[in-house]
């Protein structure tokens, strides 16, 4: 498969990947800041907002009718955390210019209308009012979520006090503190200061596209007049452990949520080991044949479910899982018993083998996903490295069991994180650290 191609503008770049595989056209725009508790909360609001009404568009409605009109192509809007950066985001999709009657002026005229409503966009009160409305519900429903809760908690308290640790979609104690002028300002801010990538993937003709947003975008940008801003990214900073905790939230559940943080020992996306540190986490969890999950929740019965997953970004890895209650002790031992095991090497070629079968076809099935490619793109955006999924396919196969040990060896566990009701257990001296 072809790879992305990039192309920059000053503080824009833009990333192509011309390709027939896919039916819908995808251009998606990301906008890079630094997460700031003053002005999280604000800045994960103005995505949504961008949808409700621009100088051309007046509100949402008269948007979803001009998109309509273009077959059917969608706007959307996203939030998402990456290492230290808050990531802001519009993505439209549309059927592929040339499957539309050999259309191409479709392109032209989403890409208009991306441009207005980026860089001209109303910030109406009654938008602002219902987008506040809106994120309080997102929050919470993240809140009740209580798998995920626990997660980002459990993260929480291992980067305390790191900008790591500050929530994407913000507080909500902070939403009602801002209006429709601050929220404007800050937008003026944020467009005026942070780097901008533009995706672009679908059977386009690369000069072309780049011609066409650049034209558009290029123009807005330079009235911005600001010179000095780059596209590049500062990558972040590997997880500092200053203490080790142990915490325990007392809610009413059926069951114990357990989740367990490491340090990877600065093992992070764009180290050179980064494959190996990958391996050693799945072959600890993340597939049915995995040491968790064969022996926490197949042979003792203890788990409702377990997963390790890592956030390469930050150099962390945490295993979460959900045990009956009355049994962290043995849970506990179980999980830093497989953990020492990788250690020390007791790995068999089976596990081995599996691991790299279930891991390449992960990545083969994130060839067919847009959303995963730009993802992964992103990945080495912020990180300072940029991978391919094929470059990974390859690498993944080479590791050998020596790499794997010595990755497991810089692990280091910092938090213990629990949510619901441990029951009848007393011992709070776990040796997972």
């Amino acid at each position: 498969m072809k790879q992305f191609q990039t192309f920059e503008k000053g503080p824009m770049a833009i990333h192509v990947l011309p390709t027939e595989k896919y039916v819908l056209t995808t251009i998606a725009v990301r906008v890079y800041l630094d997460l700031e508790k003053e002005v999280v909360t604000g800045a994960a609001m103005i995505p949504h907002i961008l949808l409700q009404g621009s100088n051309s568009y007046l509100n949402n409605q008269s948007l979803q009718l001009i998109l309509d009109r273009l077959y059917g192509a969608k706007l959307q809007a996203s939030v998402e955390k990456k290492g230290e950066k808050q990531i802001l985001g519009l993505s439209v999709t549309f059927p592929n210019p040339f499957n539309v009657y050999h259309e191409k002026s479709v392109v032209s005229e989403v890409i208009t209308i991306l441009s207005d409503v980026l860089f001209k966009p109303t910030f109406s009160v009654d938008s602002v009012e219902n987008e506040k409305q809106q994120h309080f519900s997102r929050i919470i429903n993240r809140l009740n979520n209580k798998v995920n809760y626990s997660i980002e908690r459990c993260l929480s308290k291992m980067t305390e006090g790191q900008l790591y640790s500050i929530p994407h979609l913000g507080y909500l104690k902070d939403i009602d503190r801002w209006t429709s002028k601050t929220l404007f300002e800050l937008y003026n801010q944020i467009i005026q200061s942070s780097p901008l990538h533009i995706y672009v993937v679908g059977n386009i003709e690369p000069n072309c596209i780049v011609d066409e947003l650049i034209s558009r975008f290029g123009k807005e940008i330079s009235k911005l007049n600001e010179s000095n801003k780059k596209y590049k990214l500062e990558p972040p900073s590997p997880l500092r452990i200053s203490a080790k905790n142990h915490t325990y939230e007392k809610f009413s559940l059926s069951q114990l949520l357990v989740n367990v943080g490491y340090s990877t020992g600065g093992v992070m996306f764009s180290s050179d080991d980064y494959p190996s540190l990958v391996l050693c986490n799945r072959i600890l969890g993340g597939f049915p044949h995995s040491k968790l999950f064969v022996n926490l929740r197949k042979e003792y019965g203890l788990a409702y479910f377990v997963s390790s997953s890592l956030d390469a970004l930050k150099g962390i890895m945490y295993i979460q899982s959900s045990i009956k209650p009355d049994t962290l002790e043995k849970s506990n031992m179980i999980i830093t018993e497989q953990i020492e095991l990788i250690k020390k090497g007791v790995v068999s070629e089976e596990e081995i083998e599996l691991t790299i079968k279930g891991l390449c076809n992960i990545y083969k099935l994130s060839l067919d996903s847009v959303a995963s490619l730009i993802d992964f793109h992103q990945n080495g955006i912020v990180s300072g490295r940029v991978r391919t999924m094929e470059e990974m396919l390859l690498a993944v196969q080479e590791v050998t069991l020596t790499e794997i040990i010595s990755a497991a060896q810089k692990l280091e566990g910092c938090t213990l994180y629990l949510l619901g009701n441990k029951g009848e257990s007393k011992d709070d001296n776990y040796t997972f650290c």
